[in-house]
């Protein structure tokens, strides 16, 4: 006889290996979470997604598996045959219930039935894969996942899994507990700051990186621009170190852009020759192989250089401007060169670089056993002012090696991670502008000057106040709706126009954009690129044209228009299926382009 605890103990074996792979995201612990349902949606990808079954899927699942599923044959499941929601049933289910068990059974019975239809979808998948496809069990997998994390943070208090005894409540710490108490000092005032109060008090901190993490939050009826004040404050300690590193989420790791890509890592040397033989008047004034990495960097090549910054507003302003991760955490890491060595440009060490790209050329020029030994290290080199953007941006680099521990030195390196809190970036961002810190500064070419000059006018002469903004069909913008409130500032040149599938009108859509510093080299990685041709292949697409717009969903937000859906596909449909197929493949384009962020 199978009974609730027995369920229950798949249930919380399940949802630990989850949490295990989420917090230990890349190898490597998450610095921080939040027991909170916005954190499980955004860091761990849990979205409830419905999925179409046909009703001979269906029938397979009710009658091959739903009935047997249960050894007691008074309980069965089924999935609700003319129902497009795939509304689940386990008929007789009070029998799983017994003594304590019965106390909250109700609650309960939402994520029991996702897991158990879970269940019977994997062993539909073993007995038919043709009728089960993975892609349906996995998007079942993590729809029981998020009802269970809204189950468990509804209704009891955070499960004693061993992942999780690594963290600390964030309220508990010498930081938490000075924030807590402004806040509370305020609320005496009268001054309402209840989201940031229970947004603190689901924060959980790794414990080993207790010393090591602040966390920066906006207040309300604080001191003005207490959120810069409060970072320059930080970031000025003797303690915290002179170098910067501003990075728009939280959850990327430390690392060079060649190093984290294994595809770049074994053609390192062929990338390194093939840019050198197909522009090598871009190079004609570099007098060394770093400079020649610098120039590489500037352009967007992968190597093994890590930009850092002398500048800590520089640092914060690479924290917060980055369009498609406005809604995550920024980072400021700091570095200390105090015990360190930082080199010059003109280094011996640096003609070590060769032995990276020529197995032949040493001339005798460096000893092999030094040169081994800095190339599997982590060391600063001043940086080179070959053009104007690392002159204003203040740039020195981090150089990567190839060592076995460079990992964990990466991790360890900083003296300071500096949380930014994805609220607060976007004041950030116009505390820096009264600094004159914004695109037009770190980035002075005249394409970036241009950007930043025509944007300003606009929003300061031709806004319009938003009082309430809405999507006209939700249902093809999928997980991008959402209804606001919030005032916001929006120009004419903002507004976007979508095609409603179900009244022919054209309501307007309104998409704040921001200045992007979306990198169309680094973020096409081996992994994404291989994504994007099963995706093309899978769709039927054309492969460039479906690249053009995923890149334009996830640097800009920029819904495709409908010309754009069609002329992506290799088979044109006919003028009756159109609507129906641009909606259906809207859909499809914006759930692919949000998995490919994560």
């Amino acid at each position: 006889m199978i009974d609730f605890n027995k369920i229950q103990e798949n249930i919380d074996k399940a949802f630990e290996e989850f949490l295990v792979q989420m917090l230990r995201l890349n190898d490597d612990k998450l610095k921080y979470y939040y027991w909170s349902e916005v954190f499980f949606e955004t860091v761990g990808n849990l979205t409830f997604q419905h999925f179409p079954l046909t009703l001979e899927q269906k029938e397979f699942a009710n009658t091959t598996i739903g009935k047997s599923h249960f050894e007691d044959s008074e309980i069965s499941f089924e999935v609700n045959k003319y129902s497009h929601r795939n509304d689940l049933k386990i008929n007789n289910v009070h029998k799983l219930f017994s003594g304590s068990n019965k106390a909250g059974q109700q609650n309960r019975y939402e994520y029991l039935k996702e897991f158990v239809f879970w269940e019977v979808l994997q062993i539909g998948a073993a007995v038919d894969a043709r009728q089960m496809p993975s892609e349906i069990v996995d998007i079942q997998k993590r729809n029981f996942l998020r009802t269970y994390v809204k189950y468990l943070i509804e209704n009891t208090e955070k499960p004693t899994f061993e992942i999780l005894k690594l963290y600390r409540k964030y309220t508990s710490t010498n930081q938490g507990e000075i924030l807590e108490k402004k806040l509370k000092e305020l609320e005496e005032k009268g001054i309402d700051n209840s989201r940031l109060t229970t947004k603190i008090n689901q924060l959980y901190i790794l414990r080993e990186d207790e010393s090591k993490i602040h966390f920066v939050f906006s207040r309300v009826g604080g001191e003005e621009k207490e959120e810069l004040r409060e970072l320059l404050d930080v970031m000025g300690r003797k303690e915290t170190g002179n170098l910067y590193r501003g990075q728009a989420s939280s959850i990327w790791k430390l690392d060079s852009s060649l190093t984290r890509e294994p595809k770049y890592l074994a053609s390192e040397a062929d990338m390194y020759y093939d840019i050198l033989s197909l522009k090598p008047d871009a190079f004609e004034n570099d007098h060394s192989i770093y400079e020649r990495l610098i120039t590489m960097q500037h352009f967007g090549m992968p190597t093994r250089l890590l930009d850092i910054t002398r500048n800590p507003l520089v640092a914060i302003f690479f924290a917060c401007n980055n369009l498609p991760e406005a809604k995550k955490d920024g980072i400021v890491f700091t570095f200390s060169t105090d015990k360190r060595e930082i080199l010059n440009f003109e280094d011996e060490k640096l003609k070590c670089l060769r032995k990276l790209y020529s197995k032949n050329n040493w001339n005798g020029e460096y000893d092999e056993k030094a040169a081994d030994e800095f190339l599997t290290k982590v060391c600063f080199i001043k940086g080179v002012a070959k053009n104007q953007r690392i002159n204003n941006q203040s740039g020195d680099f981090i150089f990567v090696g190839n060592g076995d521990s460079i990992s964990k030195e990466l991790r360890d390196l900083p003296c300071l991670n500096i949380i930014i809190d994805a609220t607060t970036k976007k004041v950030l961002l116009e505390q820096l502008e009264s600094l004159n810190i914004h695109g037009g500064a770190v980035y002075p070419d005249l394409t970036h000057m241009s950007n930043y000059i025509r944007h300003k006018y606009l929003d300061k002469e031709k806004t319009k106040n938003i009082e309430s903004i809405s999507y006209a069909d939700s249902s093809v913008l999928g997980n991008k709706k959402r209804r606001t409130t919030e005032k916001i500032n929006i120009s004419n040149e903002d507004f976007r126009k979508i095609w409603d599938f179900s009244t022919k009108k054209e309501p307007v859509v309104v998409v704040k954009q921001l200045t992007s510093d979306f990198d169309s080299v680094s973020f096409w990685s081996y992994n994404r690129l291989k994504k994007l041709h099963t995706f093309v292949e899978k769709n039927k697409l054309k492969n460039d044209e479906a690249k053009k717009i995923i890149e334009n969903i996830v640097a800009f937000d920029k819904i495709p228009l409908p010309n754009e859906i069609i002329n992506s596909m290799d088979h044109k449909p006919s003028l009756k299926e159109r609507s129906g197929v641009v909606e259906s493949m809207t859909k499809i384009y914006l759930s692919f382009a949000e998995d490919l962020k994560q």
